[in-house]
């Protein structure tokens, strides 16, 4: 609800504070007073364009603030919190416009744009009349209105469960399709490196003993060569074997001379068997030698084209393998496989059915809410001055439509006149109209939560009589849930408010100003009786004014 409104140089107002409580409030006062000047101080500071004319003159800025307090359930509460402006449970929206034409915006003292006070506002208060906060005009509040006739939530949460699975598989579908046609360029390279990988046909033994089989391949001429000639110094007719073998022959005769000698010939021996073992040795090493020229060359192919291969990818030789097991893991990760996103599509088109069959359930729970709504209103407008007047609450269906409120559009039309054509609410009803019609709408749809703050402007244009005390009657029904407050020159409506204030004006000091007055029971008398004869009071005037408190209370 809306607790207060302080004003301070706005227009022709200097300063006023309005307090306001529970229930309904009648605002009246002569006309020209100033009552519309306090609509538009709200107004400002609820995000209406402001310009240097709001500004009193004489002054060099107007200050308007206005103290909110929201039900639990209000959107706001949650809002504020998100933006951390939540401080000490408060509500209260700020407007300062300067002589020059600037305007700041405060939210709880936290500097905010114009457009989020007017964000603000359409969640705190919804003024009816010639206004901009004329909300029953907007497609999602029409929406809403009518789906707080639902008899119950079930088909609304079930779309909306539905909707947020569909959601979920097609964001799963998309990045999918996103990342594979993302990755392909690198999908198509691994599968390349890869391939040249399967080519060689490469593997870990082979890496680890090619050079050496080459390097022994390569030398083969000279590991013969070098061998030869060791078996020819070994072996030969000046060789090793027969130098020690005349040495030794030579020792024998020196034994016969000196003992110690046959050790020496011991030795010799020794030196003569491992001679003769070291070129058996090499002899058939050599004869096992397989100097196969075409294996070499083969072996210089195969390395050369390792070598290039280690080259291009910065690796050595022997680590290629494992550089293919790397390529081939990474390939596996990225390259998503057409089944599986054949899987997900075929979950997709069955959550695209449950959501299907879920909005089809609410469209026809929606569409004999409309009736019912479209009936009602019809009713209630033939008793608020618009005698074959009606209302209806229009479906549509828009099957490509997919959010979490179902595929649904909702449109208001009316035709306040017998004979005159349907058209949409916000274009064919005058200011006094709609606040009429949208009197008569907030009475059906009472568990409308989101605003339970109400301003009526006009509401009374164009009216008088038995009418004008239903319209009354209709305000002080909906202020039961509500707060609300009625600008009204008609003390059949006047009388049934809670609270009454009363807008004067006045000149001091060659300045004309406007005041706020909250009136008491007598004083309430008096304005009603005001309202009902004139400028020229009388005591039976006086008697009917209170006759008609009394009754309304």
């Amino acid at each position: 609800m809306l607790v207060s409104l302080s004003i301070q140089n706005f227009a022709i107002i200097d300063s006023c504070e309005m307090e306001l409580q529970e229930g309904m409030t009648a605002l009246t006062g002569e006309t020209g007073a100033g009552k519309s000047i306090l609509l538009d101080a709200l107004g400002l500071v609820l995000g209406d364009r402001a310009d240097a004319n709001s500004v009193k003159q004489g002054a060099k800025r107007a200050e308007i603030s206005a103290c909110f307090q929201p039900p639990e359930q209000s959107p706001v509460w949650s809002w504020l919190e998100e933006r951390e402006f939540d401080d000490d449970n408060s509500c209260i929206l700020r407007r300062i416009v300067s002589r020059e034409g600037k305007s700041r915006g405060y939210i709880n003292d936290r500097p905010v744009s114009i457009q989020t006070l007017k964000t603000v506002g359409q969640m705190l208060i919804d003024i009816h009349g010639q206004h901009e906060h004329q909300s029953i005009t907007r497609s999602k509040v029409q929406k809403q209105l009518l789906d707080s006739t639902l008899p119950n939530k079930r088909a609304l949460d079930k779309v909306s469960k539905a909707f947020t699975e569909l959601e979920q598989v097609k964001l799963k579908l998309d990045r999918l399709t996103d990342e594979t046609r993302t990755n392909t360029d690198r999908i198509d390279m691994l599968r390349f490196q890869i391939q040249e990988f399967e080519h060689l046909k490469t593997n870990r033994e082979e890496t680890d003993s090619i050079e050496a089989r080459h390097k022994q391949l390569a030398n083969s001429g000279r590991l013969v060569e070098t061998g030869n000639a060791i078996i020819e110094l070994l072996e030969g007719d000046h060789g090793a074997y027969a130098q020690l073998t005349q040495a030794n022959r030579q020792l024998s005769k020196l034994a016969a001379l000196e003992p110690e000698a046959k050790s020496w010939s011991d030795a010799l021996n020794t030196a003569l068997i491992n001679c003769d073992e070291a070129s058996s040795s090499l002899r058939d090493y050599l004869s096992s030698l397989d100097i196969d020229g075409e294996q070499l060359e083969w072996l210089d192919q195969r390395l050369l084209s390792l070598d290039r291969l280690a080259k291009k990818h910065k690796v050595d030789i022997k680590d290629l393998c494992d550089l293919c097991e790397k390529l081939e893991l990474e390939l596996e990760t990225l390259d998503f496989s057409d089944a599986d996103i054949e899987k997900l599509q075929q979950e997709f088109q069955a959550k695209q059915e449950v959501y299907r069959n879920a909005c089809a359930a609410l469209h026809r729970q929606r569409q004999r809410a409309a009736r019912a709504l479209g009936e009602a209103v019809s009713g209630s407008m033939n008793t608020l001055g618009m005698e074959g007047g009606v209302f209806e609450c229009e479906v549509h269906a828009d099957e490509s439509k997919v959010s979490a409120e179902g595929w649904d559009t909702i449109k208001f039309v009316v035709s306040p006149n017998p004979g005159q054509a349907t058209g949409e609410i916000s274009k064919i009803a005058s200011g006094g109209e709609l606040s009429r019609i949208s009197l008569a709408i907030q009475l059906q749809t009472t568990s409308y939560e989101s605003v339970n703050a109400f301003i009526f402007d006009e509401v009374d244009s164009g009216i008088g009589g038995g009418v004008a005390e239903t319209v009354g009657n209709f305000l002080r029904q909906l202020a039961e849930n509500a707060q609300v407050l009625c600008v009204t020159h008609l003390p059949q409506v006047a009388s049934q408010a809670h609270h009454h204030q009363r807008v004067s004006k006045s000149v001091k000091n060659g300045q004309t100003m406007t005041g706020l007055e909250d009136l008491g029971q007598e004083q309430r008398v008096e304005e009603i009786a005001r309202m009902l004869g004139g400028r020229k009071i009388t005591n039976k005037t006086r008697q009917h004014a209170s006759e008609m408190i009394n009754a309304a209370g």
